[in-house]
């Protein structure tokens, strides 16, 4: 694969099909960190999405270094090529490559995204992974999140809305999630973004409610981890009479291969 990169230039990335557009702020750009702004054709006036990012921490040896988002590792190079942004973000201990597709179509989307880590380094290390997720479903706070799955082993996360019937369903595939949260946006914010073990909450709402992923795990020297290798996410509107359809949303299983990642450095 070829990548055109993009350094340095304080913007915004968004990817458009099929009437569905996503904005991504990738470190360089304005407003919050991660995926934001999720509009739709079935509502294009509407947000879905407030924001949705990763934050990391990695024990080497010598103790935990303070938790910090993806893109603080530095090293950004991406690429937009039609509707798929690759984005890989590098130091001399690790590499994180994501990988995002957007496909729309009338009344909903599918994204499919891939989260890998690679350690750079000659010796393996310690690393907690946390996902934060927002998604304010036709931005009417009255939504209701809940996580299943078991203590250690959280498989999906799903959301609905009072207003319309509409949902979402996010389904992991292995490394499952170790930990997990649901709560108003600041506080499962605040806990993702300091790095403390998420509390195991599984149940939200209605309201505006939140969600976090928390993922522990050890990385061989020079190893691939595939963080959320094969997750996917979809919606399933329920419009009621009079009521807007929401959208379809996805996150699927995209493997990059570590000579992909190497040739983009």
């Amino acid at each position: 694969m070829l990548y055109l990169t993009s350094r340095a230039t304080a913007q915004n990335v968004v990817l458009n099909n099929g009437g569905s557009s996503i904005t991504f702020n990738l470190g360089n750009g304005t407003g919050p960190i991660g995926m934001t702004n999720w509009m739709v054709d079935a509502d294009p006036g509407v947000s879905q999405l407030d924001q949705q990012w990763f934050w990391y921490s990695i024990n080497t040896g010598s103790g935990w270094t303070t938790a910090a988002p993806i893109n603080s590792i530095g090293g950004l190079s991406s690429s937009v090529s039609g509707s798929t942004l690759d984005a890989f973000y590098q130091n001399s201990t690790l590499e994180v490559a994501l990988q995002y597709t957007l496909t729309g179509s009338s009344g909903g989307a599918i994204l499919s995204e891939s989260v890998n880590v690679l350690n750079e380094s000659s010796s393996s290390f310690q690393i907690e992974f946390w996902q934060y997720g927002h998604f304010n479903l036709l931005q009417n706070s009255e939504n209701v999140v809940n996580i299943g799955g078991s203590p250690g082993a959280f498989s999906f996360v799903s959301q609905t809305t009072t207003v319309g019937g509409n949902g979402m369903e996010e389904s992991l595939n292995n490394p499952y999630a170790n930990y997990a949260e649901t709560g108003v946006p600041n506080s499962v914010y605040t806990d993702v973004s300091d790095g403390v073990q998420l509390n195991d909450s599984t149940f939200a709402g209605p309201g505006d409610e939140a969600w976090g992923l928390e993922w522990t795990d050890t990385v061989d020297s020079e190893g691939l981890w595939n963080v959320l290798q094969g997750e996917n996410l979809s919606i399933t509107p329920t419009p009621e009479p009079g009521s807007i359809c929401l959208f379809g949303l996805g996150l699927g299983a995209l493997g990059l291969a570590r000579r992909a990642w190497k040739r983009s450095v």
